[in-house]
Parts: structure tokens; sequence; C-alpha cells
């Protein structure tokens, strides 16, 4: 009875200061992707982590669902949902149905000026610390609440009273950094957020723009445009548009209306005696059909499943666009030998983890085959072999382009076995190990972020971007192409 009793009062001291906190609270938040910042997260695998806020069952965040802005109002742009519930959502034409019915508060209280990424609105607490104490420098907020905010005359009126284990002490002069040193990312390369310097140095500051001069040189080891270039010039096994032709047919600019506009298949050639016996994609075609395509549903690695595998391995470093790659790695320092580069690469694409249960998904599985997040919403899947697969046998229903790029990239909306993938991304006629040496070097060199490059092919010039994330601090979260 005792131990119940402390445990009652625990819940209802975190009850009240997530009413009082709104850092500590899941109001607004269901479904939100994971934030480190934060003290406790309110999506869909909390539960798992034990890091669930206080109220994420009071808030019915557990019944919250992805198609709908009912209790996810955020600020964060989630490329794998359905639809959008963010303060740039009208702009793009991607809210959920029901956005304007639900009433995002912050999103309608008149705040328009939020920087994409922004995980924490500031309009939930405008001029306090409260669930702030501590915390970075914050561009959106309108005070700050760190220790150095004395210094720059921006802390919010109640950050010594909320904050009071900040200054046990009469707080240090602000240390100056050497004018030199402002404007560059000598020894910044990864560091945080940081309003003394002029100019950022971390992956973020690609999407801010707010990149000092010298990052890329400095913070990036390997010059994509020259890589990039070099594994285009040899993808041997890339497939001559001779070999198939893709009708796009209608262009989807609201995707998230899943209404279909493309009559016919996407696919109007693909020679499979051609394709399916070029190079490396006859292991590859071995692969997807191992997997089981529901998150919920644990895999089942066989020992013919492992030897699959490394056949398709034993495949793709035959060829000289893994040569390349492995250089490319071993001149930035990243890798010793060719050894080291198939280890990486069966760890963070073939490795099962946990997405939603017990060793349910891979990086290989979520990008080159796709999976269900739910019975009605597709996960991944940016291959164009496995798309074309799936129409063939009438599992996949094209519905209309949403983007297009030189050379043949296709952003997409299309349906499988009846759930909606509503904005997706393909390159056509790339070969197998083209796709993953470029994910596994952008994975590798920038992680959580998109990098982007030109590809040059004789006198044509090609942008290029990839957005890679990490899954678990070790894994192939997800990569693709941004079209």
């Amino acid at each position: 009875m005792k131990l119940k009793g402390i445990l009652m009062i625990f819940m209802v001291f975190a009850a009240v200061n997530a009413q009082t906190d709104p850092l500590l609270s899941c109001k607004h938040r269901c479904l939100h992707v994971y934030d480190n910042t934060l003290p406790c997260q309110c999506n869909d695998v909390c539960a798992d982590y034990g890091n669930c806020c206080s109220d994420f069952y009071t808030e019915a965040c557990d019944q919250a669902s992805y198609s709908s802005c009912a209790k996810r109002c955020m600020i964060v742009y989630d490329w794998d949902e359905d639809c959008q519930c963010n303060d740039q959502c009208k702009q793009n034409s991607n809210c959920c149905p029901d956005f304007d019915d639900v009433g995002c508060p912050y999103i309608q209280s008149g705040v328009t000026t939020l920087q994409p990424g922004t995980l924490t609105p500031p309009a939930m607490f405008p001029d306090s610390c409260a669930g702030r104490c501590g915390s970075k420098y914050n561009r959106t907020a309108e005070c700050q609440c760190d220790p150095y905010c004395t210094g720059f005359n921006d802390c919010c009126d109640d950050v010594k009273t909320r904050c009071s284990n900040l200054f046990p002490t009469e707080p240090s002069p602000v240390t100056t950094t050497p004018p030199t040193l402002l404007d560059s990312c000598v020894d910044r390369c990864g560091d945080g957020l940081d309003s003394n310097f002029n100019c950022q140095c971390n992956s973020a500051c690609v999407t801010y723009q707010d990149c000092c001069a010298d990052y890329s040189s400095i913070c990036i080891p390997i010059n994509f445009d020259e890589f990039v270039s070099e594994l285009w010039a040899n993808d041997v096994n890339r497939i001559p548009d001779q070999y198939y032709a893709a009708d796009y047919q209608a262009f989807k600019q609201d995707y998230g209306n899943q209404a279909d506009l493309a009559p016919k298949n996407l696919f109007t050639t693909f020679d499979e005696t051609y394709i399916y016996n070029q190079g490396t994609f006859q292991t590859f075609l071995n692969l997807c059909d191992n997997y089981e395509p529901y998150e919920t549903i644990p895999e089942d690695d066989t020992a013919s499943d492992q030897i699959e595998v490394e056949e398709f391995l034993d495949d793709i470093f035959s060829t000289k666009v893994m040569e390349i790659t492995t250089q490319t790695l071993i001149d930035a320092g990243e890798i010793s030998n060719e050894a080291d580069l198939r280890a990486i690469i069966l760890e963070i694409w073939f490795t099962h983890y946990n997405r939603k249960a017990d060793f349910d998904s891979s990086g290989f599985e979520h990008v080159f085959c796709g999976e269900f997040k739910t019975a009605s919403s597709v996960n991944g899947f940016h291959n164009w072999v496995t798309l074309y697969q799936r129409e063939k046998t009438g599992d996949l229903n094209y519905h209309g382009w949403t983007g297009q790029a030189e050379p043949n990239q296709l952003g997409l909306q299309f349906k499988w076995n009846g759930a909606i993938k509503s904005r997706s991304s393909i390159v056509l006629g790339v070969s197998p190990e083209f796709e993953l040496a470029v994910f596994t070097a952008c994975w590798i060199i920038n992680p959580n972020a998109i990098t982007t490059f030109t590809v040059t092919d004789g006198s044509d010039t090609y942008d290029m971007s990839v957005q890679a994330y990490v899954q678990d601090g070790k894994y192939v979260g997800t990569c693709y192409f941004v079209v």
C-alpha cells in the first residue's frame, strides 16, 4: 500500500507538471517525431523506450492517427506521413483534411516565421523558461534560458527563479571568440548551434542556410560532386532507356490528396529478360521476398536469406562502383579496406532492428523493398525495380507524379495493397550498387541531414540530393533521393 501510495503521488505530481510545463506534456504533440532535446516523448514507440510524457494516455496519443491533425499539431515535416499538420502545410498544399477544423493553436496564433525543423514551437512558451532551463540557444524563441543569456541580455524574465541551479554564483563573463574564427568551421565541425558565431558547422546548417563558407572543405571529407559523378560514369549496370519506359501522366500538386489521377500504369515498357539478367540485378531480385512487409511483425532471418545477402554483396563488390566507393571512404579516413566497408554495409543495411516491434525492420527492407507502417500507410519504398514488380502483379496503383528532375528522378504517389504512400521518390534505371554506394556514403559522412551534389555527365550536369537518417544510433533508418 505504501508503494502504491508513492506511485499515485508521483503520477499526480507528473500530471500537474504536464499541465503547467508544455515541454512535459503531449498536448498537441501526439505522434511527434523523436526529439532528444525534449524531456519526454509522445510518439508511437515511446512506451517501448519508457520515455513517454506522463499525459501520453490521458491525451489519447495511443489513439492518434497519422492521417489526422487531431492531437498532432507540429512544426516538423515528416516525409513518411500521409499528410502534414505544420506551419507550412497550407503553403505546400499537404495539410491533413481536418487541419482547419482542428485548429492547431500555435499555427493559428499568427506565428508564421518558424524555421522548418523546429521541434518545439516557441508560441507554447513565448517568454518563459518553463521546461527550458539549460537548453541551447533557440533563435525562434523570444528569450533564452541558457547559462550565457545574462551576458547577451536575452534571458527570459523567470530565468533566475526557474533556473536558479544555473546561477549558483555570479555568472562568469562571456568568453569572446577570436574574430578570425567567427566565420570559420576550424575545430567546430559537428558542434551544436552557437549564436556566438556568425555561421554554423553542423549538418543542420545546410537546411537553415547558415553554414560557414569553409563548412564543406573542413567538415565534409568527401567531394560529393566528384564522387557521385565518378560513380555515375562507372555504373555499367545502369539500364539504358531503350529497355524501359514510363508514362508519368498527371501532376499531383496536392499530394495530401489521395485521389488517383493516373488512369494507367507508370511503366509502359520493361524488358524483364534484359533487366533481370543484367549484372547485379540478378542477386538483388532475390532479396525483397525474404522480408515480412508489416512493421509490427518480426522478421524471420533464415540461413538461406543470409546466403542470398552474401551473394548480393559478392556481386556488388565486384563492380567498379563499389571499388570507387571503397577508395573514397579510405581516403576520407572512414575505413581501412574493402572488408571494412562490406562489414559496415552488412551491419547498417541488413541488421534487423526494432521499428514498431522486436526485429521487425531493416534499412534495406525499408528503402529498397518498402514496409507497411499501418494497414493504411506505406513506409520507405524507394526502388524503381521493386515498384515495377508490385505494379505488374496489380498490388501497386500509381496515382501520379509529385516531382521530376534529371537524371530520371521521379517523385510519386501510389497505393500498395490499399495503403497510401503520399510521396515517395525513385531514380529510374540506376543499378542497386549505385544507390547503395551513394546512400551509404551520405549516411556515413553526413547523417541525419540532406547531402546535395552536382553530377557531371559529359556536357550535362544534374543536381541531386539525398536525405539520410540514422536509426538507433547505428543503422540506416532511411535514405532516399529528394525529388
